[in-house]
């Protein structure tokens, strides 16, 4: 928000002396001229805005997923699973850097890789605290928790489960247009995130 403008004056005043005149029979006469005053001009003071607790103001708003992918090493050992889906994810930033994930309305995810495939729903929602500046972001500080329905690894159904925020601060990179947002996710799991307002 701008600060108030302030007005900066400084005014010179400079009177004239009066002269006395010498000689014979003369009397002191007063000089002609007359005093003047000189007022500088005002200087404005350049605004300022302050700057909002999440930084860029670009990524502030309700963003909505069209697509997320990432990869999966820990889910089956020893093999590399590519995921991707989340369309509908809702994602929301707020100036004093609150953040809000919301899958309630997403699209299931779904992936294979090394021989074995995985899908399930999302829900729940999580929040964190969100700082973007200069193209990086991080987030912490989690609470919430979500819910993994419909878990189908290989073929079978696995039973819902549920998992709170992970406690490693995430980070990465960003990319705003004003109307699209990416994230680019470099720890702690590498995963790049599309959304539009």
């Amino acid at each position: 928000m701008p600060i108030p403008t302030r007005f900066l004056r400084c005014g010179i005043v400079s009177l004239s002396l009066f002269a006395t005149a010498c000689g014979s029979g003369s009397s002191p006469t007063p000089s002609t001229a007359r005093p003047t005053s000189t007022v500088a001009p005002s200087a404005t003071a350049t605004p300022t805005a302050t700057l909002l607790a999440i930084g860029d103001p670009c990524v502030v708003g309700r963003w909505t997923g069209t697509t997320r992918s990432y990869v999966d090493t820990s889910t089956v050992p020893g093999a590399t699973i590519t995921i991707s889906g989340a369309a509908g994810f809702v994602f929301t930033l707020t100036a004093a850097g609150n953040e809000t994930d919301d899958p309630s309305s997403a699209a299931p995810y779904s992936g294979s890789g090394g021989g074995h495939t995985l899908s399930f729903v999302l829900r729940g929602t999580e929040q964190f605290t969100f700082h973007a500046m200069a193209g990086q972001w991080v987030d912490s500080g989690g609470s919430g928790q979500f819910t993994f329905t419909n878990y189908v690894l290989d073929g079978v159904h696995e039973p819902n489960s549920t998992a709170p925020p992970d406690p490693a601060p995430g980070s990465g990179t960003y990319s705003c247009s004003g109307s699209t947002l990416t994230l680019v996710e470099t720890t702690p799991y590498p995963s790049t995130s599309n959304y539009t307002k």
